[in-house]
């Protein structure tokens, strides 16, 4: 078995309307039914620290050899916020098929635009993608909710929660 990167780029709200599949791997592989395009050594990633407390961690993705016509994709905003997942999974030996729903989870998150290098001598492109950690929006400003006892129970019967409020007024504003 061989440990393989896999790479899925959510760009349907952008123009193309397209899911972008890639792998580290040097051929194709299939997994829970899509196909992954091997770009073998041309995607790269920056390492992501290990913590034990939820934070807005990002990490960087670079991936290069690409055709100069994705250039209007980027221009058009299409990698903006987009949803971008990358998984870790084993390949089994002389297969390209992951087993189905036995990739873990590396990074999920969305992707900030895109920098882009253009080697015009080559034909390529070079892009590095900044991704923001699907946890990096817990600091949204909180909307306000009133309840008191009688709100409350009457979404959860039996529920004594206000019983126990120090509050006078029996009345509480919620941040969620």
């Amino acid at each position: 078995m061989i440990d393989v990167v896999l790479l899925s780029l959510d760009l349907t709200a952008a123009p193309s309307g397209n899911v972008h599949r890639l792998t580290s791997n040097s051929f194709d592989i299939e997994y829970n039914g899509h196909n992954y395009s091997a770009v073998g050594d041309l995607i790269g990633m920056e390492s992501i620290e290990n913590m034990a407390e939820l934070t807005s961690i990002g990490m960087s993705i670079s991936l290069s050899g690409i055709d100069p016509a994705y250039r209007q994709e980027i221009d058009n905003g299409g990698f903006l916020r987009a949803p971008i997942d990358i998984s870790i999974a084993q390949l089994p030996d002389n297969t390209n098929v992951v087993p189905d729903n036995t990739a873990a989870f590396f990074h999920r998150g969305t992707c900030d635009t895109p920098n882009t290098e253009i080697d015009y001598d080559a034909g390529t492109m070079s892009i590095n993608i900044g991704t923001q950690s699907v946890f990096g929006n817990l600091d949204k400003i909180p909307d306000l909710c009133r309840t008191s006892q009688s709100s409350h129970k009457a979404r959860h019967a039996g529920d004594d929660f206000f019983k126990y409020v120090a509050s006078i007024a029996q009345e509480e504003i919620w941040k969620s």
